[in-house]
């Protein structure tokens, strides 16, 4: 020790030791507070999925700007977002335009051309037919079809059209002039999509429960989480169902699709791009009770989600074919429930006399309808079945009838009555072209032809000629804006002679920035939509005015979308302001 040190000899170091803690210790002064602050976190997380879920029941998102407003007030034919999105996410219309210029015969799926100059249709012969022409024929009918199959078969005695030689006009299949005999003896089999297929073979009244892989084309069509109607699976983007399903809410985005289950219970849906009916009406029966429903992202195909085929132009149900309908609606017409197991059950096809009986339905059931059922009674569809499929197999499953309406569920006398598919073909084939070519982009956009505005709005604004047309000058203008739509808009036709041909040419002025397009949209009476961007000497900006034309484009009258304030009306021609 040091001498000089102060430090007593005996004085010892009584520095207490500090004891290590224990694990409940340490839990207690770190784990609770981190445990803590995730709990926070969680709780918070699922507050705000709360209330975006509840925000998104009963209200709806406006931007620029931001605002919400009641769902009741969505679809409504009245613009109450500032830039109308409000308008634009709706059930839209589309109307059946001219006739899609090829189509498959029952006889041996063969590829059948419609001849422009005769107007009457042909058979396809099979010389110099290539995979190019055949994926033409299909995106003609709207599939969107990389690897169609099709072969040779052989011309036979019963054929009664005549065989001709096939070329293609930019995107569509034509009979070629002056085409020889053809030298193959064969017809053009085409298939553009594997369809109908079931890994098993085999709201109904007398049915039995049904396994979805016998059915696997079958949905669950659902607005907010509740079914509502069936549907049937057309191709990886595509639902069929009927349009009286859409009649009391046309915001698409409170609809979702639910496929690859024979249960209605909690299952991955799939949420709902566009819906297209022919027209929305309230009053029963009637006719074109059809829709098609688009889906935002593609079905993933497998044993239990697979297509069911579409009917061949000329198919022929006689009475008695046996046919099936499947669905989870109302198993009794009095004091049932909702169905939670997909039932099936088996029917058969009822002459359209019978039908139409004084004690049946008394003439309501059209051409464009078809009976099935049992006259007895006991097996029918019911509701909550609505949109679903009727399915004759033949090679392989059709979907031959839509189920629409009908008198009570399973009576004797009133089978139920079904949206006839082979008379909407052609609409068929139009919606998924048209949206196909829209989804593409560029600058000519096949969009649905003669699109029109929701009906509502239609009414309210005393429809689409509210308008005045100078004397003598051939022109066609705005009086008065609908929906007090900023823009001001003018449509000339520059030649002299018939007012509803074109080339006619808009002038276009904007009041504001905001209310300037990027595009203007020439919608064409049967010829689609054609989306003229802004381009070198035809600038668009404020206070500027832009002459832009489309020659060719037969003006429609008829409103070209959803948004009111983005349309200016005239008596010849409808331009969508985008």
């Amino acid at each position: 020790m040091d001498p000089d040190s102060n430090q007593p000899l005996n004085s010892l170091d009584v520095t207490p030791l500090r004891k290590p803690r224990t694990p409940l210790e340490t839990f207690k002064k770190v784990g609770i507070p981190i445990i803590a602050a995730l709990l926070s976190l969680a709780t918070i997380i699922i507050v705000a999925v709360l209330i975006k879920v509840i925000l998104d029941k009963y209200y709806f998102l406006c931007g620029q700007p931001l605002h919400v407003i009641p769902r009741r007030q969505v679809c409504d034919g009245q613009q109450d977002c500032a830039s109308g999105e409000d308008e634009q996410v709706c059930v839209k219309t589309f109307s059946d335009g001219s006739p899609v210029a090829v189509r498959l015969s029952r006889d041996r799926s063969t590829l059948q051309v419609l001849d422009s100059a005769t107007q009457s249709w042909a058979s396809a012969c099979f010389d110099n037919f290539t995979e190019a022409l055949a994926k033409i024929a299909c995106r003609q009918m709207g599939y969107d079809s990389s690897k169609p199959t099709f072969r040779a078969v052989e011309i036979g005695p019963d054929q009664d059209l005549d065989v001709v030689g096939i070329t293609e006009n930019g995107q569509e299949l034509q009979v070629q002039n002056l085409s020889g005999p053809c030298l193959s003896g064969s017809l053009v089999s085409l298939h553009c999509l594997a369809c109908g297929e079931s890994l098993k073979a085999p709201r109904v009244v007398g049915g039995e429960t049904a396994s979805v892989d016998s059915w696997p084309w079958q949905v669950s069509i659902q607005y907010n989480k509740q079914h509502v109607c069936g549907g049937s699976i057309l191709d990886p983007h595509w639902i069929l169902t009927a349009a009286h399903c859409f009649r009391k809410h046309h915001d698409v985005s409170t609809w979702k699709v639910r496929a690859g289950s024979n249960k209605l219970g909690n299952f991955p849906s799939l949420p709902v791009a566009s819906i297209f009916v022919i027209e929305l009406n309230t009053t029963y029966p009637k006719e074109k009770d059809i829709a098609l429903v688009k889906l935002q992202f593609p079905l993933t195909f497998s044993d239990t989600v697979r297509p069911i085929c579409l009917p061949f132009s000329d198919e022929e149900l006689t009475p008695a074919t046996p046919l099936w309908v499947i669905g989870w609606g109302f198993t009794e017409q009095d004091g049932g429930k909702m169905s939670d197991t997909l039932l099936q059950a088996s029917v058969q096809v009822i002459d359209h006399t019978q039908c139409n009986a004084e004690d049946a339905y008394q003439g309501d059931v059209t051409e464009q309808m078809l009976c099935a059922g049992i006259l007895e009674g006991g097996v029918d569809t019911c509701q909550g079945d609505s949109g679903g499929p009727l399915m004759y197999h033949s090679d392989q499953w059709q979907v031959v009838g839509i189920v629409s309406w009908g008198h009570g569920c399973g009576g004797p006398s009133t089978p139920g009555v079904y949206t006839k598919v082979t008379a909407y073909l052609n609409w068929i084939y139009s919606v998924r072209k048209a949206a196909r070519g829209s989804a593409e982009g560029g600058e000519t956009n096949e969009a649905p032809p003669q699109l029109r505005a929701p009906q509502l709005l239609q009414d309210r604004t005393g429809g689409p000629g509210n308008t005045e047309t100078a004397e003598g000058g051939g022109d066609s203008r705005q009086v008065g804006s609908p929906c007090q739509v900023p823009e001001q808009s003018e449509l000339h036709r520059p030649n002299s002679g018939d007012p509803q041909t074109g080339p006619w040419r808009l002038g276009f002025s904007g009041r504001r920035a905001r209310t300037l397009p990027p595009t203007l949209s020439f919608v064409g009476e049967g010829k689609g939509v054609q989306r003229v961007p802004p381009r070198e000497g035809s600038e668009i900006s404020p206070r500027r005015r832009a002459a832009l034309s489309a020659p060719g484009f037969s003006p429609a009258q008829s409103l070209s979308g959803g948004a009111c304030r983005r349309h200016v009306v005239s008596a010849h021609a409808a331009v969508s302001i985008r």
